[in-house]
Order: C-alpha cells, then sequence, then structure tokens
C-alpha cells in the first residue's frame, strides 16, 4: 500500500478545529479576563464623575471593546479625555464613550477664554491709574 493522503474534507475539518473562536476564552483558563478586570478598575479610577453611572453597562461595554482593541489604548484615551474635560462632570458616561467609539477620536479642544486673550480697555486704564 502506498502512504495515505489526507483528503480535502479531512483538512477543512482540521483546519476548523484550529481556528481561534472569537470572544472564547484563552487557552490558559480566561487570565485575559482578569486582566480585563484589572484594566476596568483602572479605568474606573481615571473616568471620575462626580454622580453615579452604572458600572455594569459600563464593564460590559469595555469588555466588548477589548475584542478589538488593546485596553491600554483605551485607558490612554481615556486620560487624554479626562485632561481636556473642563470639569469631570462635563464627562459622558463611561458606557456610551466607549460604546460609541469615541475613544478612538480625539478629545474635543477646551473652549477659548473669555474675550479669547484680548485685552480689555478697561483694564489698561485701571493698571494706567
Amino acid at each position: 500500500m502506498g502512504t495515505p493522503t489526507a483528503s480535502p474534507k479531512g483538512e477543512r475539518e482540521r483546519e476548523r478545529s484550529l481556528a481561534v473562536i472569537p470572544g472564547a476564552p484563552e487557552p490558559d483558563g480566561g487570565a485575559r479576563e482578569g486582566l480585563q478586570e484589572d484594566r476596568f478598575a483602572e479605568l474606573l479610577a481615571i473616568w471620575q464623575r462626580p454622580w453615579g453611572d452604572d458600572d455594569t453597562d459600563a464593564c460590559l461595554a469595555f469588555a466588548l471593546v477589548c475584542r478589538d482593541a488593546h485596553p491600554d489604548d483605551i485607558i490612554a484615551s481615556a486620560r487624554a479625555w479626562v485632561a481636556a474635560a473642563d470639569d469631570p462632570r462635563f464627562l459622558k458616561p463611561l458606557a456610551k464613550w466607549l460604546t460609541k467609539g469615541l475613544w478612538r477620536k480625539p478629545p474635543p479642544q477646551r473652549r477659548p477664554t473669555r474675550n479669547a486673550g484680548k485685552v480689555s480697555l478697561s483694564k489698561l486704564m485701571n493698571d494706567l491709574e
């Protein structure tokens, strides 16, 4: 007898069995999920708003977004958005910020100060006196 050759059907079955299933736990027993929980706690510490948000919705949104992006990118974007905000109360709810993909966009620019940096004539007159 000659050497056995693999049939095309057998090769397809083998490829399917080796394929990675999206959202499946990692082969190391789901250690990645624990990492995401730690990173979510770090994200919550950064994204502080004066009133409470639903952390469960935000956690689910973070898990969904982490399928396509690395948590470091999301946390770096959160730091930039918090730094750009005039006040934490103007931040969007974390779940909405994540699900709408706003973390991919640059943070909004701060609005110019009053008079847009122009010199006030009344202030000049007071300084001359």
